[in-house]
């Protein structure tokens, strides 16, 4: 029997769960692609190209359907009859199977499938996680502390509750806020002890120290999980940690915040091990909001060779287990590293790794962290000047059970304390800073609960808070080195506990203006503004921001915030739809895009006055648009055509010469790419009269740029020099470079259509100039493949294939998919240009599987050209005339002849 799954056989005991829903109207996420990806731990590039060899295979099906929270359909997958069969033959191989199962310390004996049904009951495994335990046991599985510890794994959240308990190892520690914690984000270097937390006064917890001492100098486990209640100390123990061992180690600090993800930490990270002399992973998160974090963990793996490393990860709880893939790996990896280890911080049980890997493999080791004994607590309590008898004292740690940030708070008002629970007297305490103290206190810290990042006092007081600093006492906020402050994470929930959803609103409607008037980034207004229940106010300033939103910044919380507000007023309601539309197709969300569209683009009932909802006649023209784009890059050539001339007919250009060019324009490049070069140029040149006319400078370069495109394609070289310095002119005007950048790649093109080759390297390479100094990672990633694309055809294809990969990089980013197909295919022609058959197949695979159900025909033939002639080159004629005949059929349903006749003539050559 197999001791591990394929990733096909992890799919097939995925959806074999959901066989129900085969017929059914609407169907969860979690068998989409999305889904599938998520519960078999892949990426979902290679879950679609294991989903396509599947239904090849006939074992899974394909449909679209309406999906449980999504806007728009979406594919969802299914098992076959085959696949049902081959699911139950795998979970038969599970009765001939006898293992030991450890249930709360009794062992006994079992089935591989009883086994795997008390995994699923009492554990909470998924079906594949529990599968693979069972066939992967090598002596016994422990079950009972699942129970235990109420754990959820495979999929759930952890659910264990507050460790409040005393440790039989009682020491005393400062708390975490009470610590005077000084930390921000780490630097690039590799320990730079002022960006770490700091306490000023420390006692007791030797027990503990003595414990994470054994933990980095010992031979056992690589990851140390610290657990306890906020508060508690555990933050001022990993600063004990950090003091003591930072020449021995180079130590990498994280505080996590609930707007963190594993892009994020991985971006930190890749900062500090660049500053430890490994920039490689640096190199790799360039330009990306959402890397692949498979790679992130291969390039920290060969990071952390020849030296010795400490993670800490401060405050995982923020995280809400949105980090437990990425924790996950790096546990992985530091398991088999002797010289790196990982501390995780939280005030409850992480899930990011198994009770196995806790009780039976022993990588995790867990501590708890409790409660200060008397001794400690008391000396504490004389630090901040309390001097009392020790019955006084006695009933003050008690009461909180010797809590640090409790007693910190509560020291100079122990009569107040009364018997019960440590967490209600906290709340209380915290109610009780709001209201004796100066007037706006309450007002003030209400704003601080709901504020996501730190803010500068100074921003404050011109907020109206004058007397701010005398709030922030030790206990309540977090210091950081750059002199803003963060209210401690416990304070915060508790006052927000008490304010109720009116309050909450309230204080989120503080947040907003405060957020807006001190600078922050639009998302934190946004963000604010939603959660005051201020829909309208969000949806005027997102329109506001749009030149931000569109930028690609914050791009997937921003479409989240949007897509759930609900616009009263019936123009900003469609003006909204219209930037969402937008947003989603900036984002690769075409359909999402197009459905939003097609709402937009309903034209008004003739003699009619406009109905409610009806969009306003300038988004109705921006719709169409839209749609005769997205259409376009999806293949379906005469529905774009449709929409372009919907649109001119609506726009009328007589007397609107603005709308007239962005239609003429859209149409002359759908014309272009089907070939249609006369009537492209009918088009084009009526886009730059009426944005000439209209004074729409944009539209004008634009419509110039693709005019010497088609000219290049005719090869009108001399009309494609001329148009093409004409538009590069008016960017130069205009100070655009993302323009100045794109003219530049096509005046690249055009050289390559001369066969001057080095020229046309030159032109690629300052388009990629441009695009990294305005921070436009498409442009750039659109040079750096051109780039690749130029090596190849001079014979260089190192260069060829390392330009290509750092276009993939990008385009993998950004989810742009056809790209990305583009980036592959170049990488496979590399490969064959080197003689190297094997990677050349199996990017050109990797490509072609990429665009699966995208219908961009276009590239589609493209890629099957290139790897025709790349069969070609190494010698398998059989596939280069299967691949160039795909290249045919699909120029000859676009009717683009010159591709035709390009085509045709390499296979009268094979």
């Amino acid at each position: 029997m197999p001791k591990r799954l394929t990733v096909q056989d992890k799919i097939i005991i995925h959806l074999s769960g959901y066989t129900r829903f085969a017929d059914e109207f609407e169907c969860p996420e979690d068998i989409s692609q999305a889904g599938i990806a998520e519960a078999i731990g892949k990426s979902r590039a290679h879950t679609t190209l294991e989903l396509k060899r599947l239904k090849e295979s006939e074992m899974v099906s394909e449909r679209l359907s309406h999906v449980k929270g999504a806007k728009v359909k979406k594919k969802v997958y299914q098992l076959s009859g085959a696949g049902v069969s081959n699911a139950m033959n795998l979970k038969k191989t599970l009765d001939d199977v006898r293992v030991n199962v450890d249930v709360e310390g009794k062992i006994s004996e079992m089935s591989g499938r009883d086994a795997l049904d008390e995994l699923k009951r009492t554990g909470g495994f998924s079906d594949i996680s529990a599968f693979e335990r069972v066939i992967g046991v090598e002596d016994v599985i422990k079950i009972g502390e699942l129970a235990t510890h109420g754990v959820s794994i495979g999929g759930g959240t952890a659910t264990a509750g507050i460790a409040t308990g005393r440790s039989a190892a009682a020491g005393g520690t400062a708390a975490d806020s009470g610590a005077a914690v000084a930390e921000q984000r780490p630097s690039a270097t590799a320990v730079d002890l002022q960006n770490y937390p700091k306490v000023d006064v420390f006692f007791g917890r030797e027990a503990e120290l003595a414990e994470m001492n054994s933990f980095l100098r010992g031979p056992g486990a690589r990851v140390l999980s610290v657990i306890g209640m906020h508060g508690i100390g555990k933050t001022a123990l990993a600063s004990k940690v950090i003091v003591e061992y930072s020449s021995a180690f180079k130590i990498f600090y994280i505080k996590l915040y609930n707007f963190d993800s594993g892009a994020t930490v991985a971006q930190q990270l890749a900062r500090f091990l660049a500053g430890a002399g490994k920039p490689e992973l640096l190199k790799y998160m360039e330009n990306r909001l959402e890397p692949d974090m498979r790679e992130v963990g291969w390039h920290v793996e060969n990071s952390l060779a020849g030296q010795k490393f400490l993670f800490i990860v401060d405050d995982y709880e923020a995280s809400e287990g949105t980090l437990d893939s990425f924790l996950n790996l790096l546990s992985e990896i530091l398991t088999s590293r002797d010289e790196a280890h990982m501390m995780v911080l939280s005030a409850k049980r992480p899930t990011f790794y198994s009770t196995k890997e806790l009780a039976q493999d022993k990588t995790v080791m867990e501590l708890n962290i409790a409660g200060l004994d008397m001794v400690a607590a008391t000396e504490l309590l004389k630090s901040r000047g309390v001097i009392t008898g020790p019955d006084a004292v006695r009933r003050v740690v008690e009461a909180v059970d010797g809590h640090p940030l409790a007693l910190e708070l509560v020291a100079p008002d122990s009569e107040l304390m009364g018997a019960d629970s440590p967490v209600q007297n906290l709340e209380e305490l915290y109610l009780n800073q709001i209201t004796r103290n100066v007037p706006e206190s309450r007002e003030f810290l209400s704003l601080c609960s709901v504020l996501r990042k730190s803010f500068k006092p100074l921003a404050m007081k011109l907020f109206g808070f004058e007397r701010e600093a005398g709030l922030a006492s030790h206990a309540m906020f977090l210091r950081f080195n750059d002199g803003s402050a963060m209210l401690h994470r416990v304070v915060a929930s508790a006052i927000i506990s008490h304010l109720g959803p009116v309050g909450l609103q309230n204080s989120h409607k503080s947040a907003a203006e405060f957020c807006e008037e001190s600078g922050e980034e639009p998302i934190e207004v946004l963000y604010h503004l939603v959660n005051a229940g201020l829909e309208d106010n969000a949806a005027r300033f997102a329109l506001g921001a749009d030149d931000y939103l569109l930028s690609g910044q914050n791009l997937g919380e921003a479409l989240a915030l949007l897509e759930g507000l609900d616009v009263e007023n019936g123009s900003l309601n469609s003006e909204i739809l219209n930037l969402l539309a937008e947003m989603n197709n900036l984002a690769g969300n075409w359909e999402e895009a197009a459905t939003v569209s097609e709402k937009l683009a309903v034209p008004d009932a003739p003699g009619e006055s406009r109905p409610e909802g009806v969009a306003p006649k300038t988004i109705q023209i921006k719709a169409l648009i839209r749609l005769a784009s997205i259409r376009n890059k999806q293949g379906e050539r005469e529905a774009a055509i449709e929409f372009a001339d919907a649109a001119i007919e609506l726009c009328d250009p007589v007397n609107d010469p603005e709308g007239g060019a962005s239609a003429f324009y859209t149409k002359g490049t759908i014309l272009r790419d089907s070939g249609s070069f006369e009537e492209a140029m009918v088009c084009l040149k009526k886009a730059v009269n009426l944005g000439l006319r209209s004074g729409d400078k944009t539209t004008v370069l634009r419509s110039l740029m693709e005019k010497g495109i088609v000219e290049a394609s005719i090869h009108d070289f001399e009309g494609a020099e001329e148009d093409l310095a004409m538009a590069l002119e008016e960017a130069l005007a205009a100070d655009s470079k993302i323009d100045e950048g794109r003219i530049r790649l096509n005046l690249g093109w055009l050289k390559i259509l001369q066969e001057d080759a080095e020229s046309a390297a030159k032109y690629y390479q300052e388009a990629r100039d441009f695009g990294v100094e305005i921070g436009q990672p498409r442009l750039t990633g659109y040079a750096l493949a051109a780039l690749g694309d130029c090596h190849n055809l001079q014979n260089s294809p190192e260069k060829g294939i390392e330009m290509s990969k750092a276009a993939l990089d990008i385009f993998e980013r950004l989810g742009v998919r056809d790209m990305t197909a583009v980036a592959y295919s170049n990488i496979g022609t590399g490969h064959s240009k080197l003689g190297e058959g094997e990677e050349s197949e199996k990017f050109h695979k990797l490509a072609i599987a990429t665009l699966d159900g995208l219908n961009v025909p276009l590239i589609e033939g493209q890629i099957f050209f290139e790897y025709g002639i790349s069969s070609k080159e190494l010698g398998n004629l059989a596939g280069a005339k299967e691949m160039l005949a795909s290249a045919l059929d699909i120029y000859k349903n676009l009717g683009i002849r010159q591709e035709v006749e390009k085509v045709e003539a390499a296979l009268d050559n094979l």
